[in-house]
């Protein structure tokens, strides 16, 4: 496993005496190798995107479709990404105290149930800033509208569109007309463009780097939860 070294780290941290209760023990174990296991899941997810996205080839100009393997490393990135909230909201129930006191039941345990638990019962935990700045910052709340989208909904819409570009001859190795393939991913999986009938593409954004730098700033946020347990 790429992140072992993290996991067991992790573990020594909340786990640093023999004298834990074996239930204890044993959850934390399992939910602190199953988040990284997420994490792992979903960088796999993201390699396969860019190794799709990187193929600089234009398709026959009658393929109007977006290969089905493409919407499944994107449903699944979003999926493991998102999830790793929901596992990280296991171990924040069995850490903390204030939260077993409310006997919470694991099977109804959710990143949203725990926030909520938290704000009702006002309970003044050393990760409530840091659970706040996740909330609301925008790769969060994309990253929750893209989950919901293809897991509740439809697939999410994306476009790969196809140009050229013309170059001066001997400037390149390459001359004359040059493929240009991009990748993009809608704005708003929920909103249609009137006009279109499809999600707006307006922002342009890449389906690559736009999910690359969402799965480095999620996964920055939840080493920080983690590292403050």
């Amino acid at each position: 496993m790429k992140y072992k070294n993290e996991i067991e780290e992790v573990i020594k941290r909340l786990l640093p005496g023999s004298k834990q209760a074996k239930s204890k023990s044993r959850k934390i174990k399992i939910y602190v190798n199953g988040l990284y296991g997420k994490l792992e899941n979903a960088e796999y997810a993201l390699n396969k995107i860019k190794e799709i996205t990187q193929d600089t080839i234009p398709t026959e100009a009658n393929m109007q479709e977006i290969d089905p393997k493409v919407h499944f490393y994107v449903d699944s990135f979003f999926a493991f990404l998102y999830s790793c909230f929901d596992v990280l909201a296991q171990i924040l129930n069995q850490n903390y105290e204030d939260l077993r006191r409310l006997q919470l039941e694991e099977k109804e345990i959710s990143f949203t149930k725990i926030l909520s638990t938290i704000k009702k019962k006002k309970l003044k935990l050393p990760i409530n800033t840091d659970l706040e700045n996740i909330i609301l910052s925008k790769y969060f709340k994309n990253l929750a509208k893209y989950r919901n989208c293809s897991t509740h909904r439809h697939q999410i819409y994306i476009k790969k569109e196809q140009n050229t570009i013309a170059e001066t001859a001997g400037y390149t190795s390459t001359t004359g007309q040059l493929p240009v393939v991009q990748w993009i991913i809608c704005d708003d999986p929920f909103t249609l463009d009137l006009k279109t009938e499809t999600p707006s593409i307006k922002q342009k954004r890449d389906l690559y780097i736009f999910s690359d730098k969402m799965y480095k700033n999620i996964k920055g946020k939840i080493d920080n939860i983690v590292n403050i347990l």
